[in-house]
């Protein structure tokens, strides 16, 4: 796409700098959350019976169960999500903003705020996967604890979006 024409109006995005350190901490944070979900998965699996809860009520209770098997797709899918955002949060150049600021400050503002949008959303999915892969193992767990790990996903979304519309204004 090197020789593809410019758009009307548009203009090249600067190079993103080097991603800030809270960017930085929070990659080694969701790496963290992902390298022990993982130790925990392989460790417990050994462990378990034959046939697990694979899926809970509102109430926290197991209302399904499986093949222990099942067991192994929270840290598949912990991988997944956490390797996806940790690439996309490097390349901040390539995903869609919700608006385009004037200035090159602006842009390294904006990729700031994207990258760490993604990388607090690559944490709380992956806690929320390191949640489910232990109360498959600790059915007798229950609460709110799925809703609030939900929020948590949610959160960054609804500080940076309007963070990010106020940046490219």
């Amino acid at each position: 796409m090197e020789n593809s024409p410019q758009l009307p109006g548009r203009t090249e995005r600067p190079v993103p700098a080097s991603p800030a350190k809270s960017s930085r901490i929070l990659e080694g944070i969701s790496a963290f959350v992902l390298v022990a979900g993982v130790i925990y998965a392989v460790v417990t699996y050994v462990g378990l019976p034959q046939i697990v809860p694979v899926h809970f009520g509102p109430n926290g209770e197991p209302d399904d169960w499986g093949d222990k098997n099942q067991f192994l797709l929270a840290p598949i899918m912990l991988c997944m999500v956490t390797l996806f955002c940790l690439v996309i949060a490097r390349f901040p150049r390539i995903h869609n903003v919700p608006k385009t600021p004037s200035t090159a400050e602006g842009w390294q503002a904006l990729y700031t705020c994207s990258r760490n949008m993604l990388l607090w959303t690559s944490i709380g999915v992956g806690l929320m996967l390191v949640f489910v892969t232990y109360s498959t193992s600790h059915p007798e767990i229950s609460g709110p604890w799925m809703a609030l790990l939900v929020l948590f996903i949610l959160a960054p979304i609804v500080y940076y979006i309007p963070k990010m519309l106020k940046i490219a204004k």
